[in-house]
C-alpha cells in the first residue's frame, strides 16, 4: 500500500482479526480493489467498511 500513498495507519488486532483505521479514506479508496483481490488470491477474509459523516456514503466491501 505504500506505493499507493498509504503509509500510516493504526490497527487493533485480536482473535485472528485485525481492524485497521485509516486516517485518509480517500487514499484507501484508491487501493481497495487491490486489497480485495489479494484477499481472494491468498484465501483470507477482507472487509473494507466506509463509515462517513454523511450516512449516504457509508458502504461495505467484502471478500471471503
Amino acid at each position: 500500500m505504500k506505493e499507493n500513498g498509504i503509509i500510516f495507519w493504526t490497527g487493533i488486532g485480536g482473535l485472528e482479526m485485525m481492524g485497521v483505521e485509516f486516517d485518509n479514506p480517500f487514499a484507501l479508496a484508491t487501493v481497495d480493489d487491490i486489497i480485495i483481490e489479494d484477499a481472494r488470491r491468498n484465501s483470507y477474509q477482507a472487509i473494507i467498511r466506509y463509515e462517513c459523516v454523511i450516512p449516504y456514503f457509508n458502504h461495505t466491501i467484502t471478500a471471503n
